[in-house]
């Protein structure tokens, strides 16, 4: 009788689908829906738009290439795993990036915009709305401005939270599947 661990099945998938999702996994809009600023950040996309201009940084194209392919390769490695589960040593491959990089994003855009805030002075908060208020230098007079921020997490960070959870459980659950699948040498 041939084992799959489901858990796992579903979480691999769950994490090829990410990959390939356009949506990002936050969002922060500026003024009216978005009039002054959006910024859509996911591990695999970064964009960032002031007042209808793009803000092009060319590492973070390199970097979330990386990242894509990283959690590419870790869907690939846990959806192997969860089909060859007579091994022990395949746990291992039972990846759990899932959940680390979903623990670690909101903590990540949480430093990102304290860093923000020292720099240009425009608090952020991670989740909500606020209105904020800067202060924009001129030649000898300063202006104050005052916009309504709105910023969220999309239902694709939700889905990296569930494949996370996913991949924890699948790890568990391939002791269970060992114990009661015979070995290989023994069919």
């Amino acid at each position: 009788m041939v084992r799959v661990n489901v858990f796992g099945l579903i979480s691999g998938f769950l994490m090829l689908y990410l990959v390939l999702l356009p949506e990002p996994w936050w969002v922060a809009l500026g003024g009216s829906d978005g009039e002054a600023f959006h910024v859509y950040v996911s591990p695999f996309a970064f964009e960032v738009v002031l007042l209808g201009n793009p803000v092009d940084i060319p590492i973070v194209y390199w970097l979330t290439l990386a990242s894509r392919l990283a959690f590419i390769l870790a869907a690939v490695e846990t959806i192997f795993a969860s089909i060859v589960v007579y091994e022990k040593t395949f746990k291992t491959f039972l990846s759990l990036r899932a959940l680390s990089v979903s623990i670690l994003f909101p903590i990540l855009i949480a430093i990102g915009l304290a860093v923000a805030e020292e720099t240009i002075g425009l608090s952020i908060p991670v989740y909500g709305e606020t209105l904020s208020t800067f202060n924009l230098p001129g030649q000898g007079y300063a202006m104050t401005v005052e916009m309504p921020i709105r910023t969220y997490f999309t239902t694709a960070y939700l889905l990296a939270l569930i494949a996370g959870v996913l991949s924890l459980i699948a790890r568990s659950f391939h002791e269970v599947l060992i114990k009661t699948e015979p070995s290989i040498s023994s069919v």
